[in-house]
């Protein structure tokens, strides 16, 4: 009998998750969910997930729960990253996963997510005899890795997610010029630290990304069909940045491919996305939608 095992990624911004088997070498997918939860919201100023966050987690981990009992789950690997990372109040959460669901959820840092993370866009693209630049940003930090000839090179880990670059940097609905300014120099000044590698290729990961390519083919449902391995340029992207930057919370909550939860944060993760772009001068890149819980996939199925 085939193990079939659930793979949790608990996000600053949102808990994904995927229930696959091994079929001949190949990931049968059974079950796919996605719920945005805002974890972190309010942790950059509090350093505490706030309790109406811990409802709103406690609320996904039922569904997935009841998920991994339906399929007949043999393993769970759950994961947490950046929110959790930066709680004080991080192992009373974990301790309540485990009591309420007996889920063990583990910690893991960002370089190691980045690890993670680049075993999936190794797994789904061809990557032999390239330098590849593979970015995943999430809601509270972003990982670069930096792949050549399918090795990692070099791996990154910042602290600036949508969620946590919202709250410190783009709090008016819509942003002001001078907010806009501060953050894209902020950004800056981070990246400045980041090697100067002539790359050939660029993969975006993440819901910044897929959120992009779905507004862009003005997809009403998430299609993964759609989006994973579609391609999005620069030019395309800083088109939607000037489309939306100016409308207020409510009118961009109406725009098709953009999930309304999402509304709030979706400026901040288009401005880092067009600065990585143009650090490395990527006229355009590959979108994925296969991040850390597919990572974990892989980790655990073929043992890589």
């Amino acid at each position: 009998m085939n193990k079939k095992i659930a793979c949790i990624d608990v996000g600053t911004n949102s808990i994904t998750s995927v229930i696959a088997s091994n079929v001949k070498k190949k990931i049968n997918i059974i079950d796919e969910n996605y719920q945005i939860v805002r974890l972190g919201e309010g942790i950059e100023k509090t350093k505490y997930i706030n309790n109406k966050a811990i409802e709103r987690c406690i609320s996904a981990f039922e569904i997935i729960k009841s998920n991994c009992i339906k399929h007949n789950v043999n393993e769970i690997v759950c994961v947490a990253t950046s929110a959790l990372r930066d709680a004080k109040n991080s192992r009373n959460i974990i301790q309540l996963i485990k009591k309420r669901f007996n889920i063990q959820l583990s910690i893991i840092d960002g370089l190691k997510e980045a690890e993670i993370i680049s075993l999936a866009a190794k797994y789904e693209f061809n990557l032999i005899k390239k330098k590849v630049l593979i970015f995943d940003i999430g809601g509270g930090s972003t990982e670069l890795i930096f792949v050549e000839n399918n090795l990692t090179n070099k791996v990154y880990s910042y602290q600036i997610g949508t969620v946590r670059c919202t709250e410190s940097f783009l709090c008016s609905h819509p942003p002001s010029s001078f907010e806009i300014n501060n953050f894209e120099n902020y950004i800056d000044q981070i990246f400045r630290k980041l090697p100067n590698i002539n790359i050939m290729e660029g993969i975006g990961i993440a819901g910044t990304i897929t959120t992009l390519a779905s507004i862009k083919v003005k997809s009403n449902n998430y299609d993964s069909k759609l989006i994973h391995k579609s391609s999005l340029s620069l030019e395309e992207i800083i088109n939607i940045k000037n489309k939306i930057i100016d409308l207020s919370l409510k009118q961009k909550r109406q725009i098709i491919g953009l999930d309304e939860k999402r509304a709030e944060v979706i400026i901040a993760g288009i401005i880092i996305c067009i600065k990585i772009m143009q650090k490395y001068n990527l006229i355009k890149i590959s979108v994925s939608d296969r991040g850390l819980r597919w990572g974990l996939l892989y980790q655990n199925l073929f043992n890589l």
